[in-house]
């Protein structure tokens, strides 16, 4: 195998998206790569409950844009939901995003509330970077919550007698057969739960993965649970494709939100940069790394210039 093939086809360069535990290694804000800052919506996120779509093209970074934000929100004083995925949901159902958000807080706090005291004390190790992971390793965390832990980092901070009631709340919200007419309220009372017995200032719910879904699964996700989303006490950032604008779904959604855009790398010098912190993040064990890294780069960025359609971020 080559070099380009080996660095390409490397963990730091995989196509799923990167765990919290690995932003520290692998991600460049845009603000040194770019003229645009989306980065600096941060403080704004933490301090205020407003609507926000994150758009940019297939591929541009919105996911690892989410991550970063979530890990940055996880050392704050606000209680943060990460939504990725929605697997085989039925989108003809008004509550299926409703039930999404409850249903994720119940099993995660569940899983954790769980946990042997030893691995609760591993796993806030390893989030107080306390404790290096070996870069490119799957962490403990993720085999032990099943990937839950990604979505709500701050149940570390739960006492178990707050865990249990706020799980209490959610399952009880969950197993109303039909909650259409208070979907709002339900979500909202779970929230300030949270908020005031956790001790957190505000909410944020951030929403990945729309754009994987299949078009007519999107307009009916957009159609029948959307609308209600601006009415959460919270801060919703939701990935969004920019050509979804075009969709009358959307234009009631577009017209409350604030557009982040996330820009493309398009120079040289922004995607050696990115090229160069993947690089350097892979395990200098590795022969075919401890080939000089600008020459990894280098290969990289040429395989990159000799087909433009390539997507920079995922497909490296």
């Amino acid at each position: 195998m080559s070099l380009l093939q080996s660095v390409a086809n490397s963990w730091a360069f995989s196509e799923r998206p990167m765990g919290l535990y690995e932003i520290h290694n692998l991600y460049v804000p845009f603000s040194e790569i770019s003229s645009d800052n989306p980065e600096s919506i941060l403080n704004i996120v933490r301090q205020t409950n407003h609507f926000y779509l994150i758009e940019g093209h297939r591929g541009v970074g919105k996911s690892s844009f989410l991550r970063y934000l979530t890990s940055q929100l996880y050392e704050s004083d606000t209680f943060t939901l990460l939504l990725d995925s929605f697997g085989n949901s039925d989108y003809t159902d008004p509550n299926t995003l409703a039930k999404w958000i409850i249903g994720s807080i119940s099993r995660a706090v569940d899983i954790y509330l769980h946990l042997d005291p030893s691995d609760k004390e591993e796993i806030s190790k390893i989030i107080a970077e306390k404790v290096k992971l070996s870069k490119g390793e799957e962490s403990n965390l993720e085999l032990k919550m099943g990937g839950w832990f990604s979505i709500i980092p701050q149940i570390l901070r739960f006492e178990s007698s707050v865990g249990v009631g706020i799980k209490d709340t959610a399952d009880t919200y969950i197993e109303k057969k039909y909650f259409l007419d208070d979907r709002v309220s339900c979500i909202n009372e779970l929230l300030s739960k949270i908020t005031t017995e956790g001790g957190f200032s505000n909410a944020t719910i951030l929403i990945d993965g729309i754009d994987h879904m299949d078009i007519d699964d999107i307009e009916l996700l957009a159609k029948r649970n959307f609308p209600w989303l601006t009415q959460l006490n919270a801060s919703i950032l939701l990935s969004s494709l920019s050509s979804y604008r075009e969709n009358p779904l959307f234009h009631e959604l577009v017209e409350r939100a604030r557009i982040i855009q996330i820009p493309k790398l398009n120079t040289e010098d922004s995607l050696i940069r990115f090229l160069n912190k993947r690089v350097k993040a892979l395990d200098s064990e590795k022969e075919w790394v401890n080939v000089c890294n600008n020459q990894a780069t280098r290969l990289l960025f040429e395989w990159y210039e000799s087909d433009p359609n390539r997507l920079p971020l995922r497909k490296l």
